[in-house]
């Protein structure tokens, strides 16, 4: 784990610390109905999404709150590690918009679970198993301490394939499947 000793005495993370808005300053003038939200998570027994301090570097986590497109886009810019960590497929888009969002000049570093199908597609990431604490913080320690030359060699491996199987792709990919099975198909009354 690092603490903010480990922080603070490492120049390359404290060069890449940034502040992290909280989600209503994020929001930048959409009002929420807070005493809504505050009801329903005290009901739920959930804690509301959020910027917290680990003795460390920022971290920001976003549960169950819904942000438009640009507002989403700009917060993945400004991390600095991209933690998605589904316990079985899932989260692919979530992955793979972290990556599509970074500066390409100073990208951040995707860690994600063996278990997300993209970790397929996404070899620059770190790859790591959800269940397993300590590799979970030992990724996040060294994606926060990677050199810069490291984090932008990785992430073009990884922006590459994202634009070579975008959406396009992806439904010609899928139609031409469908054709194949078709005729693959015995004929109907046959």
């Amino acid at each position: 784990m690092i603490t903010a000793a480990d922080a603070d005495a490492s120049p390359e993370i404290c060069a890449r610390r940034r502040a992290f808005p909280s989600p209503d300053e994020v929001v930048n003038g959409v009002e929420a109905d807070q005493s809504h939200d505050d009801q329903i998570d005290r009901h739920d027994g959930r804690q509301r999404a959020g910027s917290v301090r680990a003795d460390g570097p920022d971290v920001t986590r976003s549960s169950g709150v819904t942000y438009p497109r640009s507002v989403l886009a700009g917060l993945y810019r400004l991390a600095l590690v991209g933690l998605v960590t589904p316990m079985r497929d899932g989260m692919n888009l979530v992955a793979k918009e972290y990556v599509a969002a970074q500066d390409p000049t100073d990208p951040g570093v995707l860690i994600l679970s063996k278990f997300a199908g993209a970790a397929q597609q996404l070899t620059g990431a770190l790859i790591v198993n959800p269940n397993d604490k300590l590799e979970v913080a030992e990724a996040i320690r060294d994606g926060l301490q990677m050199s810069h030359e490291e984090r932008v060699t990785r992430w073009q491996g990884m922006i590459g394939p994202l634009q070579d199987h975008d959406v396009s792709w992806w439904a010609a990919a899928f139609l031409r499947e469908l054709a194949e099975q078709k005729a693959r198909a015995p004929a109907k009354g046959t």
